[in-house]
């Protein structure tokens, strides 16, 4: 709605509509949505407008990445390794992250080990079974699945490791 509000905006447009093709489990609907102009709207957006080009574009700073929907454009941003080493020993917030990367990391190690010794004791309780039916009414599958061989291409991508200190 916001991004139809900014081109209606920028277009001088009198209004706008929002096409929406809706998905569900078994049908597909298209809707149309009418998005009339809206000053309240159209202030906001250009105030936030203003104070990104006044807090990064104008001083050229780089805007702080948001970790839930950046991984991607981190990706393409630094593709490639310099090979060189950036000091960040004076960086709370480094370590603070590396920290907890590697709790979260164990975490989900000890997790998954889990995880799978749940999935095999449900799969020892199927045997030969391909389904069972559990007192609530749902049912657990573990069907033979055919799986079509295939090849990976080469590719040359960045692994992130946290790596022990050198000793000096």
């Amino acid at each position: 709605m916001l991004q139809t509000l900014t081109e209606e905006m920028l277009a001088e447009a009198k209004w706008g509509c929002l096409a929406v093709l809706i998905n569900g489990e078994y049908d597909w609907q298209f809707r149309m949505f009418d998005i009339p102009r809206s000053a309240d709207f159209e202030h906001l957006i250009d105030s936030n407008v203003r104070r990104f080009w006044r807090d990064y574009l104008d001083p050229c700073i780089m805007p702080m990445f948001d970790p839930f929907v950046d991984e991607r454009l981190v990706k393409l941003l630094y593709p490639d390794d310099s090979g060189d080493t950036i000091d960040l020993r004076f960086d709370n917030r480094a370590l603070e992250l590396a920290e907890d990367y590697e709790l979260k990391k164990a975490g989900a190690k000890r997790l998954n080990t889990e995880i799978e010794s749940v999935k095999t004791e449900l799969q020892g309780k199927l045997g030969p079974n391909t389904f069972g039916i559990l007192a609530d009414g749902r049912r657990l599958s573990w069907k033979t699945q055919h799986r079509k061989a295939y090849s990976v291409e080469a590719s040359h991508p960045r692994v992130f490791k946290i790596l022990k200190p050198e000793r000096e």
